[in-house]
């Protein structure tokens, strides 16, 4: 992957979220393979970039689709967000909050505004009933993030 630098915002990288997340994935399994590198930071460009994707807006059917994108990329490579290597618990705690505002039915959040909306309406070009089917299908899929993390972390009695 070249890097490209946004004209805009100097210094900072210019991709789409998921091709970030491949490009920090292969960088993360590339220097495991490496004996003795350190990879604290590399993990935690990961998961920034995981809750990044899962943080954003939801009110219309391209949003819910990227979010949708990026919880199934979490669940493809579940072995190293969950993993034994996995000790942040920033990142858990986080990603704890992004999965239960992705799960609730009635609290979504506006990235629009600062103001916490308590529904969450479909826009005029988007039919009702393929706004409930996407939100369904995002639930669910959150829903099974939110196992994967919980099967993986919760802690293993003697």
């Amino acid at each position: 992957m070249s890097m490209r630098l946004s004209p805009l915002h100097p210094g900072c990288y210019n991709k789409e979220a998921k091709e970030i997340f491949e490009f920090v994935k292969e960088l993360v399994a590339q220097g495991k393979r490496r004996a003795g590198l350190v990879l604290d930071t590399l993990y935690t460009c990961f998961y920034r970039t995981i809750l990044f994707e899962l943080s954003r807006g939801t009110d219309t059917l391209v949003k819910r689709t990227a979010v949708l994108n990026a919880l199934n990329r979490v669940r493809d490579c579940k072995s190293l967000v969950f993993g034994p290597g996995n000790c942040e618990l920033e990142f858990v705690s986080c990603l704890t909050h992004c999965l239960l505002e992705l799960t609730s039915s009635r609290h979504q959040v506006s990235l629009e505004s600062t103001q916490t909306q308590w529904h969450v309406k479909a826009t005029e070009s988007e039919p009702q009933s393929l706004f409930d089917e996407s939100m369904d299908l995002l639930e669910k899929a959150a829903n099974r993030v939110w196992q994967e993390l919980y099967a993986l972390k919760k802690p293993v009695s003697p």
